[in-house]
């Protein structure tokens, strides 16, 4: 049930708040979104019972989705066009292979500090990549569909 809802909201969240980071910003999308994940890794580190624990996977996997597909985005915007497929596929492959070694590291680690501590460790990433998104400019397309063309051509130099 975990793995499904957290895929499931993944695929979800991606489509439906890539359409919302279109309207509003990557930006702004994806800082709202990692703060949520952030609470989402504190509700599941801290559930009292399995429910919430399904509710915090499931609103941490639609984050990860939304802030995945603005990555992705970003990347692209960024990129010269000849590099574009190799970034976007390189990010996609290590994404999947980030997804392996979590199922691995609960492996090796799971049974020796729980499911708790787990979370927090696999999680501590959150905290600097919220940090990062405050900094990071909006996106060039954002920029330049908001009529702010001198701040894309900023971004992108």
């Amino acid at each position: 049930a975990i793995t499904i809802s957290v895929y499931g909201s993944y695929a979800i969240f991606s489509v439906l708040f890539g359409k919302l980071a279109d309207k509003y910003g990557r930006k702004t999308i994806m800082k709202w979104s990692t703060f949520a994940l952030l609470l989402a890794v504190v509700g599941g580190a801290a559930s009292p019972n399995k429910w919430v624990f399904l509710g915090s996977t499931t609103l941490a996997g639609g984050c990860i989705g939304i802030n995945l597909t603005c990555i992705i985005c970003y990347g692209t915007e960024y990129a010269e066009s000849k590099y574009r497929a190799y970034g976007t596929t390189t990010f996609t492959l290590s994404a999947a292979v980030s997804s392996f070694l979590v199922s691995g590291l609960a492996f090796i680690l799971l049974q020796a500090i729980g499911w708790s501590w787990f979370i927090v460790i696999v999680s501590a990433p959150v905290v600097p990549a919220l940090i990062l998104i405050l900094v990071l400019p909006d996106s060039p397309r954002f920029l330049c569909v908001s009529g702010r063309q001198d701040e894309a051509m900023a971004a992108v130099r």
